[in-house]
């Protein structure tokens, strides 16, 4: 009788730019923490991935798509903030 060999599944998290299913560690993640701040993300808190693309990050940024994915609202100044930080990654 074989022993059947089992091999570790790689976690696959899906872009909300774009929705293609990439690799975490090539994504970018952002998170709202326990007090509704949202920015890089701290290890706890809803979260979500964005490409490391500027297609993709200026399609995340829209008022719709970070909101559902976060499943709150955002304001202009953590969405100003979200952006520069977004930005400052793909130099």
């Amino acid at each position: 009788m074989r022993k059947r060999v089992r091999l570790a599944k790689m976690p696959i998290r899906t872009c909300i730019g774009c929705r293609t299913k990439v690799d975490p560690q090539q994504m970018l993640r952002i998170g709202q923490d326990h007090l509704g701040q949202v920015g890089p993300w701290k290890g706890f808190g809803r979260s979500c991935y964005v490409c490391k693309v500027e297609n993709c990050i200026t399609v995340a940024l829209r008022k719709t798509i970070l909101d559902r994915a976060l499943k709150t609202s955002i304001s202009a100044d953590e969405r100003a903030s979200v952006e520069v930080w977004l930005r400052s990654t793909l130099r």
